[in-house]
């Protein structure tokens, strides 16, 4: 069984949405660019200040330079740069959504009640290590994926659980995290970590079956 409500981002999952919005924002426009276009328009300015008179007199004389000119083409060229990169930030579609997120100020809870859970681990024989990758039986037909990084600080000793809410940004779905509200729930099996002809799913993501046909869903994911 599942239920879902919305409701105001703790100051905590504030956060947590500005340090995503801050890092893709950096991504889209790396802050030595701008550092480096204001420090040419400042000089192109104050080159082009000092110099007014001269290059007024050459215009007027008609004694036209490469040298009169290039502080303005520079500073043309600065302009148009800085411009393009703002345009390159306002159409980032994280940007975009996280900004949106931060003004909304909601997330989106979503209650599930846990019948039965299995644990894929994520350790190969070859010691690489990935995140455990956790399947919860939700509904008769549905299964839960959902992975450690997720789970709350505070709530990986008693995970998994009974009830577990997953909380998300209503417009993008990402997980901010997942809380626990019922009792502890041993996993029913522990199985390997994915093998060659399996595909791990996404973390959130909802499977249709039963966690007794988990092995072919997961091949299955993997072909489609």
């Amino acid at each position: 069984m599942s239920t879902s409500e919305l409701r105001p981002m703790t100051d905590e999952e504030r956060a947590t949405v500005e340090i995503w919005y801050e890092t893709f924002r950096e991504g889209a426009t790396p802050r030595w660019h701008e550092s480096l276009l204001r420090y040419v328009i400042v000089l192109s300015l104050a080159f082009v200040a000092a110099n007014l008179t001269n290059l007024a007199a050459l215009v007027l004389l008609g004694r036209h330079t490469i040298w009169g000119y290039l502080p303005g083409v520079v500073l043309v060229i600065a302009l148009a740069w800085i411009r393009l990169r703002r345009e390159s930030v306002e159409a980032n579609p994280q940007v975009v959504a996280y900004g949106q997120a931060l003004a909304d100020g909601q997330v989106t809870v979503q209650h599930y009640t846990v019948d039965a859970v299995v644990l894929v681990q994520g350790v190969d024989e070859n010691g690489a290590s990935f995140p455990d990758t956790w399947f919860l039986q939700v509904t008769p037909t549905r299964i839960l994926v959902l992975d450690d990084m997720e789970i709350a600080e505070e709530d990986a000793v008693r995970f998994p659980n009974t009830d577990v809410a997953v909380i998300r940004l209503p417009a993008t779905s990402d997980i901010l995290r997942v809380a626990v509200n019922g009792a502890y729930l041993a996993p029913t099996r522990v199985r390997g970590p994915f093998n060659t002809v399996e595909q791990a799913p996404d973390s959130g993501e909802l499977l249709e079956g039963s966690l007794e046909e988990l092995d072919t869903l997961l091949c299955k994911n993997e072909l489609s």
